[in-house]
Protein backbone atom coordinates (compact mmCIF):
# COMPACT_ATOMS: atom_id res chain seq x y z
CA UNK A 1 0.00 0.00 0.00
CA UNK A 2 1.28 3.67 -1.17
CA UNK A 3 2.34 5.62 2.08
CA UNK A 4 -0.31 8.65 2.53
CA UNK A 5 1.21 12.43 2.47
CA UNK A 6 -0.30 13.13 5.74
CA UNK A 7 0.27 10.83 7.82
CA UNK A 8 -1.97 11.13 11.51
CA UNK A 9 0.43 8.47 13.30
CA UNK A 10 3.98 10.69 12.51
CA UNK A 11 4.87 13.17 15.11
CA UNK A 12 6.21 15.61 12.51
CA UNK A 13 2.84 16.04 10.28
CA UNK A 14 0.36 16.07 13.58
CA UNK A 15 3.45 19.07 14.50
CA UNK A 16 1.41 21.04 11.28
CA UNK A 17 -1.67 20.87 13.19
CA UNK A 18 -2.70 23.17 16.28
CA UNK A 19 -2.55 20.97 19.57
CA UNK A 20 -5.97 20.87 20.24
CA UNK A 21 -6.66 19.41 16.50
CA UNK A 22 -3.97 16.59 16.74
CA UNK A 23 -6.02 14.09 19.15
CA UNK A 24 -9.55 15.27 17.41
CA UNK A 25 -11.34 11.54 17.06
CA UNK A 26 -12.60 12.33 13.22
CA UNK A 27 -8.66 13.46 12.46
CA UNK A 28 -8.10 9.82 10.43
CA UNK A 29 -11.10 10.54 8.50
CA UNK A 30 -10.33 13.95 7.95
CA UNK A 31 -6.80 13.59 7.44
CA UNK A 32 -7.56 11.59 4.35
CA UNK A 33 -10.87 13.24 2.94
CA UNK A 34 -8.18 16.39 2.81
CA UNK A 35 -5.26 14.51 1.14
CA UNK A 36 -7.45 13.09 -1.68
CA UNK A 37 -9.34 16.84 -2.04
CA UNK A 38 -6.09 18.19 -2.23
CA UNK A 39 -4.74 15.93 -4.89
CA UNK A 40 -7.70 15.76 -6.47
CA UNK A 41 -7.74 19.73 -7.17
CA UNK A 42 -4.27 19.51 -9.48
CA UNK A 43 -5.70 15.69 -11.33
CA UNK A 44 -7.41 16.00 -14.44
CA UNK A 45 -7.70 13.81 -17.54
CA UNK A 46 -4.57 14.40 -20.34
CA UNK A 47 -5.54 16.69 -23.10
CA UNK A 48 -3.50 14.81 -25.61
CA UNK A 49 -0.61 11.89 -26.38
CA UNK A 50 1.62 14.12 -27.38
CA UNK A 51 1.13 16.91 -24.58
CA UNK A 52 1.18 14.48 -22.18
CA UNK A 53 4.31 12.94 -23.58
CA UNK A 54 6.22 16.31 -23.51
CA UNK A 55 5.04 17.23 -19.87
CA UNK A 56 6.21 13.07 -18.87
CA UNK A 57 9.88 13.73 -20.06
CA UNK A 58 10.08 16.81 -18.64
CA UNK A 59 8.76 15.45 -14.95
CA UNK A 60 6.21 18.22 -14.92
CA UNK A 61 3.37 15.28 -14.25
CA UNK A 62 2.80 12.31 -12.92
CA UNK A 63 0.38 9.40 -14.61
CA UNK A 64 -1.90 8.00 -11.90
CA UNK A 65 -4.43 5.83 -13.82
CA UNK A 66 -5.72 4.90 -17.62
CA UNK A 67 -9.59 5.18 -17.98
CA UNK A 68 -11.01 4.54 -21.19
CA UNK A 69 -7.80 4.74 -22.77
CA UNK A 70 -7.14 8.43 -21.50
CA UNK A 71 -4.34 9.01 -18.76
CA UNK A 72 -5.30 10.89 -15.69
CA UNK A 73 -2.23 13.14 -14.50
CA UNK A 74 -0.91 14.91 -11.45
CA UNK A 75 -0.04 18.25 -12.14
CA UNK A 76 2.72 18.71 -9.75
CA UNK A 77 5.98 18.64 -10.50
CA UNK A 78 7.77 15.71 -8.41
CA UNK A 79 4.59 14.10 -7.08
CA UNK A 80 4.44 9.94 -7.02
CA UNK A 81 1.59 8.35 -5.61
CA UNK A 82 3.47 6.54 -3.17
CA UNK A 83 4.68 10.10 -0.60
CA UNK A 84 7.83 8.38 0.47
CA UNK A 85 8.64 8.00 -3.74
CA UNK A 86 7.85 11.98 -4.07
CA UNK A 87 10.12 15.07 -4.28
CA UNK A 88 10.71 15.75 -0.71
CA UNK A 89 10.09 19.27 -0.65
CA UNK A 90 6.39 18.62 -2.29
CA UNK A 91 5.77 16.12 0.19
CA UNK A 92 6.35 18.82 2.47
CA UNK A 93 4.52 21.43 0.84
CA UNK A 94 1.68 18.70 0.38
CA UNK A 95 1.44 18.03 4.08
CA UNK A 96 1.47 21.73 4.79
CA UNK A 97 -1.62 22.01 2.21
CA UNK A 98 -3.30 19.18 3.75
CA UNK A 99 -2.77 20.31 7.30
CA UNK A 100 -4.42 23.63 5.93
CA UNK A 101 -7.21 21.98 4.98
CA UNK A 102 -7.62 19.78 8.15
CA UNK A 103 -7.55 22.54 9.86
CA UNK A 104 -9.79 24.08 8.23
CA UNK A 105 -12.60 21.49 7.80
CA UNK A 106 -12.22 20.56 11.83
CA UNK A 107 -13.22 23.79 12.64
CA UNK A 108 -16.00 23.78 10.14
CA UNK A 109 -17.45 20.55 11.69
CA UNK A 110 -17.94 22.13 15.10
CA UNK A 111 -20.25 24.91 13.25
CA UNK A 112 -22.56 25.60 10.42
CA UNK A 113 -20.71 26.25 7.50
CA UNK A 114 -23.35 28.23 5.71
CA UNK A 115 -24.36 30.38 8.36
CA UNK A 116 -22.71 33.56 9.77
CA UNK A 117 -25.54 34.54 11.48
CA UNK A 118 -29.04 34.16 12.78
CA UNK A 119 -31.24 36.11 14.55
CA UNK A 120 -34.88 37.04 15.70
CA UNK A 121 -37.32 39.55 16.27
CA UNK A 122 -40.99 40.07 16.14
CA UNK A 123 -41.69 36.48 15.03
CA UNK A 124 -39.53 36.36 11.87
CA UNK A 125 -36.43 35.59 11.39
CA UNK A 126 -33.17 36.55 9.47
CA UNK A 127 -30.14 34.54 8.44
CA UNK A 128 -27.07 35.54 6.61
CA UNK A 129 -25.03 33.50 4.76
CA UNK A 130 -21.18 32.98 4.89
CA UNK A 131 -19.42 34.41 1.27
CA UNK A 132 -17.53 30.78 1.28
CA UNK A 133 -20.46 29.05 1.98
CA UNK A 134 -19.79 26.77 -0.80
CA UNK A 135 -16.34 26.78 -1.13
CA UNK A 136 -14.94 23.11 -0.48
CA UNK A 137 -11.42 24.43 0.77
CA UNK A 138 -10.08 27.76 2.25
CA UNK A 139 -8.69 30.71 1.15
CA UNK A 140 -4.89 30.06 0.19
CA UNK A 141 -4.97 26.52 1.41
CA UNK A 142 -2.59 25.59 -2.06
CA UNK A 143 -0.16 28.41 -1.63
CA UNK A 144 2.59 25.93 -0.52
CA UNK A 145 2.00 24.42 -3.74
CA UNK A 146 2.17 27.25 -6.21
CA UNK A 147 6.43 26.14 -6.97
CA UNK A 148 5.16 22.66 -8.07
CA UNK A 149 1.91 23.64 -9.65
CA UNK A 150 2.17 22.61 -13.68
CA UNK A 151 -1.19 23.09 -14.92
CA UNK A 152 -1.74 25.69 -17.80
CA UNK A 153 -2.56 28.80 -15.97
CA UNK A 154 -6.39 30.36 -16.75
Amino acid sequence: MAAMYFQTSDPDHLALLPTKLRGASELVDVAAEAERMVIDQFTAPAPDLLYTARLIRNRQVTVVATVDGTDILVYLRGYAVDADAADANLALALRRAIANVIRWRLAQSRVDPIVASESSADGSKTVTYRNEALDGMPDGWDDPLAPYDTREPP
